[in-house]
């Protein structure tokens, strides 16, 4: 019993293992990324909430089970079927006797999951709810100490000839949460947010935040399986006709491919765009649910100006992302557009048998009037679009079939289908093949893939994770893709490659370490400036690393890495790349402080030899930096708990470049060789 579980909790509270736990995990998550902007809010918001309220494995249902998003389908099926042969587990330890399992995956779910003999289902009673309910109030504040272009002093007439030389607000964000639950049953809650350089209390924003988000969440009342008003995710299928909110398509895990859509959730993140506002509902029995939305919210647009349009029609050419508004020209096209989603699921699960369909009506109060250039001259270029799909998920035996299947208004199809397997209890294996057609329109979808958006793709992914000994396992994969058309800066059909493999090892309870090397072959326009006509030449990425965790002390914890980039474009020079850091986690015993810092040194070519790196950060608070050019990073990050429900948050990063007197670009150009980054939290429960 006591090999079970990792020593060194022991000596923890349990407030310091669901931080580090839920820590540990979301750095696997954002560490797949490579991308700065997502919010993984909602993946923090599950876990704590599974922390605080462990899973009863004893009647844990499937669905609950792939929330966890720790456990194959063959582990799922390993722990249901034990249950189902022997009984209600008495004890945790009994997962030990479940073959699909090893000591690796039971201490990644032990914090989430717990046996009891009792089902504790209650009926949802408001009364209860406002009773015992917990509220977490977040505020947030930090900025760039030096000082940005954007910011710098300007005469008012330079001002007056170029209004967007210079950002309306400070540089400051600042950042609100308040949120109240009960169980997982009952959520309410705002979120505002404002980022530097937009107002505050001031010109466009006289209310305040520049972006506010409000939600009302509940579940399980009676036959009404889910009801979400004000702002919410809807999750469905395999990510082809609707899947807002957090997604990946391709990934370190080799055996991540099947999603597990949630239906409708509640939306707690700071994004401004991959959610939907308006209402939705879950009704149904166990086997058949039925679910139906409605959204209507004003999305940001680059609006166009065409005298040949009928007065009071709007034109634009695209949907923005960035969600920033700073400048007279940002605010131009701030909710400039209303979108309108309606929809409806249904889904039949019987066993280890799902099939769902989707119907999602798409329209805009503009026209859709893109820049059409031969790459996306099949993109959506009116303003409404219907998109249906089925999808299955069906275990037989040790085999898991799962895909969607859809079709859009104007007759482009797509599809996604694979199958999990499991030839040996120390090997997994999943064969996915896809093919997205080139005219094929869904505005929020989030399938297995290659590219951003599910358009002129095809591509067969074959992926392993094989358990070598019991503290050594290997994870890789193969994937072969096609573009049938051009794309942005592949101006001819192509085809591609990515091979991964990733070793892990843990010789002792307190050594973690992994190998890993990343090869990925596309096309990409020659860059010779000689050509008169550009033509797609190979360009190849290779990722090596090595990274190592250990605690020498049960109070402290050590992490290094080293990993090399090397950038090849056929016709040009190699660029390469790498960094090397030091971790240290300090959280003395019996204290109410913790510490984190980290020294890096980098030295890359060029930006194509960039190389991402997750780094700990506030609470809510994501951060994955790109390194490029040549310096050293380091930060330095407290954590202070003055009381059991109060906690404080102070981060300082900074960045100095050894080859570069300026950094960053445009108005957000800094003109010195530094970076420095503040920013403080605070948490207040009650």
């Amino acid at each position: 019993m006591v090999l079970l579980f990792p020593t060194f909790l022991f000596g923890q509270n349990r407030e310091e293992i669901k931080n580090e736990v839920i820590e540990q995990r979301i750095e696997f998550l954002v560490e797949q990324a490579e991308n700065d902007n997502i919010d993984f809010t909602t993946v923090v918001d599950r876990l704590s909430y599974l922390f605080d309220n462990p899973l009863n494995l004893n009647y844990a249902t499937r669905e609950e089970l792939e929330q966890l998003e720790l456990l194959s389908p063959f582990q799922i099926q390993g722990i249901m079927g034990y249950v189902n042969q022997y009984g209600a587990m008495t004890t945790i330890y009994e997962l030990r006797n479940v073959t699909q399992m090893n000591k690796t995956i039971i201490y990644q779910i032990l914090p989430f999951v717990k046996v009891d003999s009792e089902e504790q289902k209650e009926d949802f009673s408001l009364k209860d709810a406002l009773k015992y309910g917990r509220s977490d109030l977040f505020l947030r504040t930090g900025r760039i100490l030096e000082q940005q272009q954007g910011f710098a002093p300007i005469s008012e007439e330079e001002l007056a000839e170029n209004p967007n030389r210079r950002f309306l607000g400070s540089p400051y964000f600042y950042y609100l949460r308040y949120r109240f639950q009960f169980g997982n049953n009952f959520s309410v809650g705002l979120t505002g947010n404002k980022r530097s350089g937009e107002e505050f209390f001031a010109g466009n924003n006289p209310h305040g935040f520049d972006f506010y988000s409000a939600h009302f969440f509940a579940k399980d009342i009676g036959k009404v399986k889910q009801l979400a008003i004000g702002d919410y995710h809807a999750q469905f299928g395999q990510g082809l006709a609707l899947w807002t909110g957090f997604g990946f398509r391709k990934t370190p895990n080799a055996m991540s491919v099947a999603k597990y859509g949630q239906k409708l959730r509640a939306y707690t993140s700071a994004n401004e765009n991959l959610f939907l506002r308006g209402a939705g509902v879950t009704v149904g029995s166990d086997d058949f649910t039925f679910t139906g939305f409605y959204s209507q919210k004003r999305v940001d647009a680059n609006i166009n100006t065409n005298d040949s349009l009928d007065a009071g029609t709007l034109e634009f050419s695209s949907l923005q992302q960035s969600g920033l508004h700073r400048t007279p020209n940002e605010i131009s096209n701030r909710r400039s557009i209303t979108e309108r989603i309606a929809g409806g699921n249904v889904t039949y699960e019987k066993g280890n048998f799902h099939l769902g369909a989707t119907g999602v009506y798409f329209h805009y109060d503009g026209m859709f009037n893109r820049n059409l250039q031969l790459y996306n001259q099949f993109d959506l270029n009116t303003n409404e679009t219907f998109t249906g799909s089925i999808d299955f998920d069906w275990m037989i035996g040790k085999i898991n079939f799962f895909g969607e299947g859809a079709m859009s208004a104007n007759g482009g199809t797509a599809y996604i289908a694979g199958a999990q397997f499991e030839p040996d209890p120390k090997v997994e294996m999943v064969i996915a093949n896809r093919n997205y057609s080139k005219d094929y329109h869904s505005i929020y979808a989030i399938p297995f893939g290659e590219s951003t958006r599910p358009q002129t793709e095809k591509g067969t992914y074959v992926g392993t994770k094989i358990k070598i000994a019991p503290r050594l396992s290997l994870n890789g994969y193969v994937d072969f893709f096609q573009f049938d058309w051009m794309k942005f800066l592949i101006d001819a059909p192509s085809v591609g490659t990515d091979y991964l493999a990733q070793l892990d090892f843990s010789p002792a309870q307190n050594i973690n370490m992994y190998w890993r090397y990343r090869n990925r072959n596309k096309a990409r326009n020659s860059r010779d400036a000689d050509l008169k006509i550009r033509y797609p030449v190979n360009e190849r990425r290779q990722y090596v690393r090595y990274e190592i965790k250990y605690s020498p002390l049960r109070e402290l914890q050590l992490g290094n890495r080293i990993e090399y980039s090397f950038y090849n474009l056929q016709g040009q020079d190699q660029q390469n790349g790498f960094i090397l850091y030091q971790d240290i986690r300090y959280r003395p015993n019996k204290s109410n402080f913790s510490f984190w810092a980290r020294a890096t040194l980098f030295d890359i070519d060029a930006w194509d030899a960039r190389i991402y790196a997750y780094e700990n950060d506030l609470l809510y608070f994501f951060s994955v930096p790109a390194y490029n050019n040549r310096g050293m990073r380091y930060y330095a990050m407290v954590k202070y708990e003055p009381a059991k429900r109060l906690h404080f948050w102070l981060k300082i990063a900074r960045t100095h470049y050894s080859n570069v007197y300026g950094t960053g670009n445009g108005l957000m150009s800094i003109d010195e060789p530094t970076r420095t980054e503040i920013r403080g939290q605070m948490r207040l429960k009650f």
